[in-house]
């Protein structure tokens, strides 16, 4: 019989993401028989074991980065830009002073909601990395090697941070944190067993193990996030919250419960755009493609060699690549990241937010299409990136009438290739809810 592993990366305060992957499996009744993690993905890791979602969820939303850290810092607003600069050079003074700072705030906490009885008596295999502070050498650590009494501890030496946390000491030795030797343990699930693993990334700092080869035709799942989970020490009930729903929404769109890319959407929303939506974005490329009939999907892989996205490029995916296209255009306009939409609902609110922008240009006054792209070339210096999408939008639909050549549009594509995929978008958005919506 088979043995599935949930593994868990480290990532300091982003691991409340973990916590919505966890709500997510949950709901969708998926089992597991093997947990492994590295830093706070083996504090995660851990109360999974104990089979206590709301427990896990109470702790996450009420840790505070002072509440944790024993350090005098300063209580400033850390998510506004004067205070986190004020808390970084805070912080960073007393990890330079005490060569460290030390986390009995996050031990205490630990040996509140850890029953260490219920992890053991738990089915579930478990393993945790962490490496020795003198050596450098890593420590995988087993649940059947491990002291009973000792578990927190080993969690807390998976966790040290250093050179921001000092050293975790258990006995005679010390250990630091574990994302300095495999900050994603998926050799460890398959050492333990795993036959098929669902892998949960943070993108935070650490290093990642190549699978041995030996274990490559096991199969992983990747649930990885698409936003920006914050700093690593920037503990908050709010961000917790936050990153709860962007992990519950990720893993429920790679099951297909729900879709999208980075921002999400209800199931069927995609096959709802294929009757309108899509045909007018393939046409919006074309506008400035070769007259070859170039789909979304040809044109897309231009896209994805420029913007980065390049694990989708093989995919040839034209679901993927729609919504990849709609995330950029949201991210332009700043779209609300945490809703499950529909792509109507969605579709008016970039359109509003459009709106706001383009009110902002008017403000400069009249332009005709020469000024426009003038300005356009001082894009980076002198506008955002809505008003860029936005001036953008003006000259496709310039290219559309004849009044300019598609090259106007076309030397845009590397300098700003995310901006004129967005503008494509919501030029297509437009024309489609022109011809058959009111617009509020």
């Amino acid at each position: 019989m088979g043995k599935r592993a949930i593994v868990l990366a480290g990532g300091g305060s982003r691991g409340s993401y973990q916590i919505g992957f966890w709500r997510a499996i949950r709901e969708l009744a998926i089992d597991f028989q093997i947990v492994t993690g590295t830093s706070v993905g083996s504090l995660n890791g851990a109360m999974m074991l104990l089979d206590n979602y709301e427990a896990a969820e109470e702790l996450w939303e009420r840790l505070t980065t002072k509440q944790i850290l024993d350090a005098d810092l300063p209580d400033v607003d850390i998510f506004s830009p004067k205070g986190k600069i004020e808390f970084a050079r805070a912080l960073t003074k007393e990890v330079v002073i005490n060569k460290g700072v030390t986390v009995k705030g996050l031990e205490e906490l630990l040996r509140e909601y850890v029953d260490e009885e219920r992890f053991f008596a738990s089915k579930i295999d478990f393993g945790l990395v962490t490496v020795n502070a003198q050596d450098l050498k890593p420590v995988m650590i087993k649940k059947s090697d491990m002291q009973k009494d000792l578990l927190c501890d080993y969690l807390l030496s998976s966790a040290a941070f250093f050179p921001a946390f000092v050293p975790h000491k258990i006995g005679e030795v010390s250990y630091i944190d574990g994302g300095y030797y495999d900050n994603l343990p998926i050799n460890l699930a398959c050492e333990l067993g795993a036959t098929e693993v669902i892998a949960v990334e943070l993108k935070a700092p650490g290093l990642v193990r190549k699978i041995d080869s030996e274990y490559k035709k096991i199969p992983v799942r990747y649930i990885k996030p698409r936003f920006d989970l914050g700093a690593v020490t920037a503990f908050a009930p709010r961000f917790a919250q936050r990153n709860i729903i962007l992990g519950y929404n990720d893993t429920m769109k790679s099951y297909g419960k729900l879709e999208g890319f980075g921002f999400t959407f209800a199931k069927g929303e995609y096959s709802a755009a294929q009757k309108d939506l899509l045909p007018a974005l393939q046409a919006a490329f074309e506008l400035f493609s070769k007259k070859d009939g170039t789909a979304l999907e040809k044109i897309s892989s231009l896209f994805l060699d420029i913007l980065g996205h390049n694990e989708l490029k093989d995919k040839k995916n034209q679901q993927e690549n729609f919504y990849l296209i709609a995330y950029l255009a949201g991210t332009a306009f700043d779209l609300d990241i945490l809703p499950v939409y529909s792509l109507d609902n969605y579709n008016r609110e970039l359109i509003q937010k459009a709106e706001t922008d383009r009110s902002l240009l008017d403000k400069l006054g009249s332009m005709g299409i020469k000024e426009k792209l003038s300005m356009l070339g001082e894009a980076f210096k002198t506008l955002g990136r809505g008003s860029i999408v936005v001036l953008l939008e003006d000259v496709l639909r310039s290219v559309a009438t004849g009044e300019t050549e598609p090259i106007a549009i076309q030397r845009f594509l590397l300098p700003l290739g995310k901006e004129v995929a967005a503008a494509a978008y919501l030029y297509a958005v437009k024309e489609i809810y022109t011809q058959h919506l009111s617009v509020v």
